[in-house]
């Protein structure tokens, strides 16, 4: 597993001086071993690899960062800086760093004069190491922890679903899609009855279209004389003509049938959000080359949209979320990308 680790720590201060030495060898590294981080300190480490090479790649690693501004090094700034842009830092500093008179090599910087420092007098200050204690778990380790325990659950989730046939998972991540779109007030769950595997099938029982037992199914809202529709469909993979059958319907044939209906009716537009899922990941050349004609609604997402021909005002959006791993993993596909539409 990937997750059990322990926590990593990069020391950026400056070496080499009789306080600061042992000040990190009294205070700073056994609060570190007490709550099982491992330290890295780039001019301890044993590499032939140019050091801001080594900076950069141990910084990345880094779950977070102790700066210790003392004796105003330079490059003490630029790895607490560099550090700061993705994970949490840590300032420390002697105290008398912060009288005012210091020359430039004894005092903290103007920019960094703000952050919450945690100063200390000296190597055996006992304060410093309650302080600096305290911080980290307030800043890091608590969430650290959190994100340990979620990294697990998802771990334990994903080897379970896994572990599950085929046709399991489609209905399970059919149950959840539905679920989803029913919090959200679409009911009068259906199956499509357009496709030819489906058109002999005269009775799907409602309660076994909300479980997911069947593939190709709809739900329905209303909002102020504007209609919302969610079709449902997943695949172990979808194949070429899978997506051109569902491209055929919904592209061309469902269009011309809402504006038809929206001319007898006082519907003044139609909502259409095709969600297709799938166990294995999709690539966008796939979705393309089936479906030439769709326009993306984001370069990063398998997200497209397609408009009625005319004047129907009929809104089509494709969702392609694929490479499902598990149920959790799902929940955050549909959150992140089509639930939250709905929602605002």
């Amino acid at each position: 597993m990937t997750h059990n680790r322990i926590p990593i720590c990069f020391i950026a201060m400056a070496f080499s001086h009789e306080d600061t030495d042992a000040f990190y060898a009294n205070q700073i590294l056994p609060v570190l071993r007490q709550n099982k981080i491992k330290p890295i300190i780039i001019n301890r480490r044993q590499s032939n690899d140019d050091l801001n090479i080594q900076i950069f790649e141990q910084l990345e690693k880094a779950d977070f960062c102790i700066a210790d501004l003392t004796y105003t090094r330079p490059s003490v700034y630029f790895e607490a800086g560099f550090a700061q842009r993705t994970i949490p830092v840590i300032y420390t500093v002697r105290k008398d760093h912060l009288n005012k008179g210091q020359p430039d090599d004894r005092r903290v910087h103007f920019d960094l004069q703000m952050k919450p420092l945690i100063t200390w007098d000296g190597p055996t200050d006992k304060s410093f190491s309650t302080q600096l204690e305290a911080r980290i778990k307030s800043t890091f380790l608590r969430e650290w922890s959190k994100k340990q325990k979620t990294n697990q659950n998802y771990e334990i989730e994903e080897k379970n679903f896994r572990a599950l046939p085929a046709d399991a998972r489609l209905m399970h991540i059919r149950r959840d899609a539905i679920l989803a779109f029913k919090r959200l007030g679409f009911g009068e769950w259906s199956v499509h009855k357009r496709y030819p595997w489906n058109y002999w099938n005269s009775v799907f029982p409602k309660p076994l279209i909300r479980e997911g037992l069947y593939n190709y199914v709809y739900g329905y809202k209303s909002i102020k004389n504007k209609h919302y529709f969610v079709s449902i469909q997943s695949f172990s993979s979808p194949t070429k003509k899978e997506l051109l059958e569902i491209d055929k319907y919904f592209s061309r044939t469902f269009p011309i049938k809402a504006a038809v209906d929206m001319k007898k009716t006082d519907v003044k537009g139609i909502h259409l959000t095709i969600l297709v899922l799938s166990l294995v990941n999709i690539s966008s050349s796939r979705i393309e080359n089936a479906m030439p004609h769709l326009i993306p609604l984001d370069s990063s997402k398998h997200d497209y949209k397609n408009y009625g021909s005319g004047d129907s005002d009929v809104h089509i959006e494709y969702y392609f979320l694929s490479g499902i791993r598990s149920k959790l993993h799902l929940k955050e596909l549909l959150n992140s990308q089509i639930v939250s539409n709905y929602s605002n």
